[in-house]
């Protein structure tokens, strides 16, 4: 995060409040340093900050405490971020772990501030959520493969055939903040692609005669 604004200098402080007081219930979180804190201490008037918080914290929002100097601490409740996490992804129908190449999935994303809109993609190699993004049917909701969340937090999509065989893997963005990579929350796409008869043809058998197809795909 950047702060900008007037007098804001070395020594000035922040934190993250989840009340309407600056003393009580402020979020833990881990600097650039590595530290564990629940203050953060500039040291130059280039106000500019890197959070991580733990898992523990999701589902919070807090709202930015600041402290001028030796002036006691402000709460700016119009200054919030809200923690995310996804922690689980199911499907509506089937199976979350397998799609079939032009046939409609919808899956249900549950975890911590989750919010409609949120964007979804798939990469089919790798952990660069810009790269090697997997296609979908119609470019997905905005024409660049990805989709959005909608009320009930439900995705729903197809792969294209492009995509059969590969194992894809998910992809999510909060709002406008950057995708996060799920490694573990993974999809096979799975395609028929010949159906065929040893003998005769394929769309006739005899009643009471046995008869052996060739089946051929992916997944």
């Amino acid at each position: 995060l950047t702060f900008i604004g007037h007098g804001l200098g070395a020594g000035d402080k922040m934190a993250w409040a989840t009340t309407a007081s600056c003393k009580i219930g402020l979020i833990p979180f881990t600097d650039s340093g590595s530290n564990v804190a629940t203050e953060q201490t500039f040291a130059s008037s280039h106000i500019a900050a890197t959070y991580l918080f733990a898992s523990a914290q999701a589902g919070k929002i807090g709202s930015v405490c600041y402290k001028f100097g030796s002036e006691p601490y402000q709460l700016h409740s119009y200054v919030t971020t809200k923690i995310v996490e996804l922690s689980e992804v199911t499907a509506v129908q089937g199976a979350a772990s397998v799609a079939v190449a032009e046939s409609p999935k919808a899956l249900q994303f549950k975890g911590k501030n989750l919010a409609e809109d949120d964007r979804i993609r798939w990469i089919t190699s790798g952990t660069d959520c810009n790269a090697n993004i997997a296609t979908l049917v119609g470019g997905g909701g905005d024409g660049a493969n990805n989709m959005k969340l909608d009320d009930s937090l439900q995705a729903k999509f197809s792969f294209t055939t492009a995509v059969a065989g590969k194992i894809v893997t998910l992809c999510h963005g909060a709002g406008q903040d950057p995708f996060r990579h799920y490694a573990t929350a993974d999809m096979k796409v799975a395609m028929l692609t010949l159906f065929n008869a040893t003998s005769g043809s394929s769309d006739t058998a005899l009643a009471g005669v046995s008869k052996t197809f060739i089946i051929e795909g992916f997944g």
